[in-house]
């Protein structure tokens, strides 16, 4: 009888922090079916938000990384982006993850758009003597 080598089951998930023009924090967990073997990385997907849905994944590390956590620093200021996660063992990398909620970097700050207006101050009444 043939057995197949186990890949890893999906991580939950994604929780996505320090969210910044131009990076976000993502962090994730390990699954909890490692395959038949330790799991030994993660790879990691971002997914551009259009219309409410993901219009492509892309791949933010090219090699699998060890840690539990992940600094995306390609952001496009101002963009909607879902992540999701896969976990690589020796057998290769099993599937995704669920894609985390969606977050929204923030505008540039050196955008003529971001930066405050003046405020014209009214006074709503006369002062007398």
């Amino acid at each position: 009888m043939f057995l197949r080598a186990a890949v890893p089951g999906p991580p939950a998930a994604p929780e996505i922090s320090n969210i910044l023009s131009t990076s976000c924090s993502v962090k994730y967990q390990l699954p909890v079916d490692e395959g038949d073997t330790q799991v030994t990385g993660y790879h990691v997907q971002r997914g551009a938000v259009i219309g409410g849905a993901v219009v492509q994944w892309e791949m933010v590390n090219s090699t699998p990384i060890t840690a539990l956590e992940l600094i995306d620093d390609q952001l496009k200021p101002n963009s909607e982006y879902q992540f999701r996660v896969a976990a690589v063992n020796k057998n290769g990398m099993g599937d995704f993850s669920p894609h985390s909620l969606s977050i929204t970097s923030f505008p540039d700050p050196e955008s003529e758009s971001s930066r405050p207006s003046a405020i014209q101050r009214y006074m709503p009444y006369a002062l007398q003597y």
